[in-house]
């Protein structure tokens, strides 16, 4: 056996647990449903060119389109969403009065990560 291989083992699986997450900071599982309505909402709220006019998006390809970014099912998508009512409609009452443009500021503010 190699001289200090028993100290490395030691000091690698027998550090002590760190403290679970407290109340008021959220979990990843929440940041990630939180980022999932924040790009629903934002996405929801741009304008797409369709035969030369700037419409927005159908509610079946908005699901679709959250669905692919975030490698899950549309079905998934909508629980998500209808689960977390009143977090997209707080959401919406944040938001409801600003340009588009702004929104999308804000999240890639929040969210640098992802293409808004």
């Amino acid at each position: 056996m190699q001289r200090g291989s028993q100290s490395i083992f030691k000091n690698l699986f027998n550090e002590p647990a760190t403290a679970p997450a407290s109340p008021e900071q959220p979990t990843r599982h929440q940041k990630k449903i939180q980022c999932i309505i924040d790009y629903y909402y934002c996405t929801g709220r741009k304008k797409v060119p369709v035969s030369g006019r700037m419409v927005s998006i159908n509610y079946f390809s908005l699901i679709n389109l959250v669905a692919e970014t975030f490698f899950l099912s549309p079905v998934t998508v909508r629980e998500i969403i209808e689960s977390n009512r009143e977090k997209t409609d707080l959401l919406k009452q944040e938001w409801k009065d600003k340009e588009p443009e702004a929104i999308q500021k804000a999240m890639q503010k929040k969210w640098p990560m992802l293409v808004w």
